[in-house]
């Protein structure tokens, strides 16, 4: 786990007591997204038990630097999260709790991909009650177009079973996509409020230079504007 994982709860300036939140980005990826412009190497026969070794090591190091505080939250940053095994998550937790202390009621959230709606069990029983579901889209042709491996029926079979599982839910959606119309995403969030996540994240698409997609556009594009009015979802 790179150190700036660890900026949220401490700075060489600023030593004033607040609650601390480990942000763990994992090298874990289900897919490279064909818009997105992060740096990423194919490693097929990878060891994920050194990943584990060297972030519960890391969870030591920033133990012994900055002493003794409890943890109000921790999140499983992407890459694809999910795709840790769950004992592997429980590990962390259990090594962050020994070393820190998990505050009670502390928030444990995971970002997670539809597709590994399968695991979502062992993840709630590690101990994560928050996840983050990035559905993006809930027509086919969308999530085809964003490189998605997951269609529209698998997303909201993946948020039913992740409602049955976890305390709190935040649902993903991209807006300004490629012959969007204001309807589309109308009938789009008019879906997804009813199910009632009570929160949702809301992105813009960004077509990145140097990706897959501004290839295949031809030139470079500029952002579509959708007018929306803002709804306040309450859980």
């Amino acid at each position: 786990m790179p150190s700036d994982c660890w900026s949220r709860i401490s700075s060489a300036h600023d030593v004033r007591p607040r609650p601390s939140r480990p942000l763990c980005p994992l090298a874990l990826l289900r897919a490279h997204l064909p818009y997105c412009d992060f740096n990423v190497y194919k490693a097929a026969h990878a060891q994920p038990e050194a990943l584990l070794d060297a972030m519960l090591r890391d969870l030591a190091h920033w133990r012994a630097r900055l002493g003794a505080r409890p943890v109000h939250s921790v999140h499983f940053g992407g890459g694809t999260p999910s795709l840790m095994e769950p004992s592997a998550i429980a590990a962390i937790l259990e090594q962050a709790d020994a070393l820190f202390g998990l505050a009670p009621g502390a928030e444990i959230g995971l970002e997670a991909n539809p597709m590994e709606h399968e695991r979502f069990e062992g993840i709630a029983a590690a101990g994560v009650e928050r996840l983050s579901l990035g559905v993006q889209a809930l027509d086919d042709d969308s999530l085809k177009a964003l490189g998605r491996d997951h269609d529209a029926r698998t997303g909201l079979q993946a948020l039913e079973r992740a409602q049955s599982l976890f305390k709190r839910i935040s649902l993903d959606l991209i807006y300004a996509r490629e012959n969007q119309t204001p309807e589309g995403w109308r009938a789009e969030l008019e879906t997804a409020l009813g199910f009632e996540t009570g929160h949702m994240s809301l992105y813009q698409l960004t077509i990145e230079p140097g990706t897959r997609s501004r290839a295949s556009s031809g030139a470079a594009r500029s952002p579509r504007r959708l007018t929306m009015r803002r709804r306040t979802c309450t859980p």
